[in-house]
């Protein structure tokens, strides 16, 4: 999996934890995710069923939300370049450090306060904080440093294709993988974080 994908935590109990590891936009417990029209320019609902969410409504507090550190979707849309999360703060921090691996808390400590308002995150939450998206943040490397996984070409065969596609909730997505080929060129291209992430700002 790319290095940027993200985590939850659910802790089921005192005595067992449970680390469930997925895209953040699954991870999201007490956050609601905005549906947002980007071509017409209205908010359409928030989400609150994605697999965090319903989580977080059978056990409450004991299920948190940990991000990993990845560029966040822009206020301009899902096709503008992403930016970076807390409107960089967090990254203009790390710089400072010779030794940037590090995780910490975010709800309870000064990094709760911290806002965003350069991404579509912040979309229906009035005063969006670091701590309305996540309990805990971990940062490895900057952006620039990101690198993704090789693909192998074999993954995909003539044999494999149609239940690989089928698989893809993506479905206008789907209609284009036509191949084998062309399956694999489309995994490169998202595995690329050097030219995913260029024009992060």
């Amino acid at each position: 999996m790319p290095t940027w994908r993200k985590s939850f935590l659910m802790r089921s109990s005192p005595k067992s934890r449970k680390l469930v590891y997925c895209g953040m936009h699954h991870a999201f417990t007490r956050y609601h995710q905005p549906v947002y029209d980007f071509k017409e320019g209205f908010l359409e609902r928030l989400n609150d069923q994605r697999m965090g969410n319903l989580i977080y409504k059978q056990i409450g507090n004991q299920a948190m939300t940990i991000c990993l550190h990845f560029p966040w979707v822009s206020s301009k849309g899902w096709d503008e370049p992403a930016v970076r999360p807390a409107n960089g703060m967090i990254d203009e921090l790390m710089a400072t450090f010779k030794d940037t691996r590090v995780g910490f808390d975010v709800v309870g400590t000064p990094f709760e306060s911290v806002s965003a308002t350069d991404t579509c995150y912040a979309f229906g939450h009035p005063g969006f904080k670091l701590a309305d998206f996540t309990d805990g943040y971990i940062y490895q490397k900057p952006f620039r440093e990101y690198q993704g996984v090789t693909v192998d070409p074999q993954f995909i065969t003539k044999e494999n294709l149609k239940e690989a596609v089928d698989m893809l909730a993506d479905l206008e997505a789907a209609k284009n993988l036509t191949s084998p080929e062309v399956f694999v060129r489309v995994m490169q291209e998202d595995a690329d974080m050097q030219k995913r992430f260029k024009d992060v700002h």
